[in-house]
């Protein structure tokens, strides 16, 4: 048994079928009697929320949620995106806990999702290297000791169904809001940081690093954000060998995951998550990998997640660019292209979830 248990939080707006699956999947953990859980729920911003929202708020006004330890509500009396719903709550439970497990309201959660992260907490505490636990992991296959069950991974940092320590996370959400990632970017290129990011993140790193802008995906503490820190700094997370959930919310109704339309399995942007095998087993003992093949289990991973080859040419044009005339030249060609975009097509919306 864990020594303290993690509360939940689950941010949501108007995906009821999505939202529902979620909550009804994790009543169906035995961990649940033990577990705090918290809704964080925005309010609509526009006239095309309204009946997901209101179908949402009948599921939580008259279901039964007595199978956890703590049932709670937090209905926004207007809108105020999704990043800070996230945030808002997040920073009410880190007065009350020193850890705490946070998912996105499309994720499906294996019966063992709890468990599995409540131990992983209490093992991994006081682990130097290791940031945050990963319920969710990539459908590769890692090169692990044998028997083990859960690795140490350099490669990304996940929110479907993410666990913390308060106080691993307040430094680096502190130096995150600060821009560190874009003041790094120098010493990143020149000590050889970069070339060791996954394909994937490199580009995500150097397309904020040469730009502007302050998008909000780099200043809070998000999958790229993290993922780009880890990478910085020699620290990992912990994901399970046999993902303990699954994302649903590749159907285009969230705000950063596209629609996949005919799924083949290649690739990231080519996979059926929806069916993506999870840990149906009713109890977990943790054993780690002790086989520590970081190198190649960060190859797989990145070997898995796609970039496109028109990015990827805009990317490495992008880095060219810096090589001759520095970052901050760079910058102020990226961010004149960019207003010349907004112009032309105006800004993307970020009201839904």
């Amino acid at each position: 048994m864990a020594t303290k248990y993690a509360p939940i939080y689950i941010p949501t707006l108007c995906r009821d079928e999505h939202f529902i699956r979620a909550l009804e999947s994790l009543k169906k953990n035995g961990w649940a009697k033990y577990t705090d859980v918290y809704i964080a729920l925005d309010y609509p911003a526009k006239e095309s929320h309204w009946e997901g929202y209101r179908k949402i708020c009948d599921y939580l006004e008259n279901g039964d949620f007595s199978v956890f330890g703590g049932f709670f509500v937090k209905k926004r009396e207007k809108n105020i995106g999704s990043l800070e719903n996230i945030d808002s709550m997040r920073d009410e439970l880190m007065e009350k806990y020193d850890r705490w497990i946070m998912a996105e309201d499309d994720i499906e959660f294996a019966p063992v999702f709890l468990e599995y992260m409540n131990k992983c907490l209490d093992l991994f505490e006081n682990d130097p290297d290791v940031f945050a636990v990963n319920g969710y992991t990539y459908p590769v296959s890692y090169k692990v000791s044998e028997g083990s069950n859960v690795v140490k991974q350099f490669a990304t940092v996940s929110e479907w169904g993410i666990g913390y320590w308060k106080k691993k996370y307040l430094p680096v959400r502190d130096k995150i809001q600060e821009d560190y990632l874009r003041s790094c970017f120098t010493y990143a290129d020149k000590s050889g940081l970069l070339d060791r990011m996954v394909h994937s993140r490199r580009c995500d790193y150097i397309n904020y690093a040469l730009s502007r802008n302050n998008d909000p995906l780099y200043t809070h503490m998000t999958d790229i954000s993290m993922g780009i820190y880890i990478n910085l700094n020699g620290m990992c997370v912990i994901s399970p060998t046999l993902s303990k959930t699954r994302n649903h919310g590749f159907d285009g109704t969230g705000l950063y995951c596209g629609k996949i339309e005919h799924p083949a399995g290649r690739h990231s942007m080519d996979y059926d998550y929806t069916r993506q095998e999870m840990d149906m087993s009713e109890s977990i003992d943790i054993i780690p990998d002790t086989e520590n093949a970081y190198g190649e289990n960060k190859k797989r991973v990145g070997d898995f997640l796609y970039e496109s080859p028109g990015r990827t040419r805009k990317i490495q044009a992008m880095y060219r660019v810096y090589k001759l005339i520095g970052q901050k030249g760079c910058s102020g060609i990226y961010n004149f292209l960019k207003r010349c975009r907004v112009l032309l097509f105006g800004e993307p919306d970020r009201t839904s979830y």
